[in-house]
């Protein structure tokens, strides 16, 4: 067996425990809080089909553009409301700040890969 032919084997392996614990992690149904801090925010939407940074998420509060509540300097989102942030963004004609987060988070993501190796 030649060498990548092995290595294609093992990153087929990984990808399948990955994905068969993504599934396990879903059937679980932690309650998501209403109520979600900065890094609670991104995972959020990440998982919920949105892909953005933390500078990207910093851009939008201070120009206004995503629903946020401010406790001091604490940023605090409500579920329901990034929910209905992301719908109009993805539905309105005029989604070119989405397709630019987007964008510029696929581009993040693609470099830290290329660096770390992953």
């Amino acid at each position: 067996m030649s060498e990548c032919q092995c290595l294609n084997q093992k990153l087929d392996y990984i990808v399948s425990t990955i994905e068969s614990m993504k599934k396990s992690l879903k059937k679980e149904n932690v309650p998501i809080p209403e109520n979600l801090n900065l890094e609670g925010a991104i995972v959020y939407l990440n998982g919920f089909g949105c892909p953005i940074s933390k500078s990207a998420i910093y851009k939008l509060t201070s120009r206004n553009s995503i629903p946020v509540n401010r406790f001091g300097r604490r940023l605090v989102f409500v579920k329901r409301e990034l929910e209905n942030w992301v719908t109009s963004k993805l539905s309105s004609s005029n989604n070119d700040e989405m397709k630019h987060i987007f964008n510029s988070a696929t581009k993040k993501l693609t470099k830290k890969s290329i660096r770390y190796g992953k």
